[in-house]
């Protein structure tokens, strides 16, 4: 499974993953593997941020405001879930996103 490596804390493998659009169970083109590798890559950030401050708490400000480190990594994995969501779950903007870039590949 494309998520069997997360509990130790690597990273998983999507690449090469089916891609749901089609019926051809073709590799996912470029453009959505991108998406979510950078879905991947945020939580995998946020995720060694409350892994720091689990280790000592202390050092937590109860204003979010003040932890800098966190509202960063909370707000890059906000604007990446928005991302994925967009072009990973809803099949419309899955389908422009893929036509798009077969429109590009195909310039040369």
């Amino acid at each position: 499974s494309p998520l069997d490596n997360v509990d130790r804390g690597q990273e998983p493998s999507v690449a090469g993953a089916p891609c749901e659009c089609c019926s051809t169970g073709a590799a996912s083109p470029p453009v959505l593997y991108r998406v979510a590798h950078t879905l991947l890559r945020h939580f995998f950030r946020l995720r060694k941020v409350l892994q720091r401050y689990s280790r000592c708490l202390y050092q937590l400000n109860s204003h979010l405001a003040n932890n800098w480190d966190l509202v960063e990594a909370l707000e890059s994995f906000e604007t990446a879930w928005e991302s994925a969501n967009r072009f990973l779950v809803d099949p419309a903007h899955r389908h422009l996103a893929m036509s798009a870039y077969r429109i590009v590949t195909s310039i040369r």
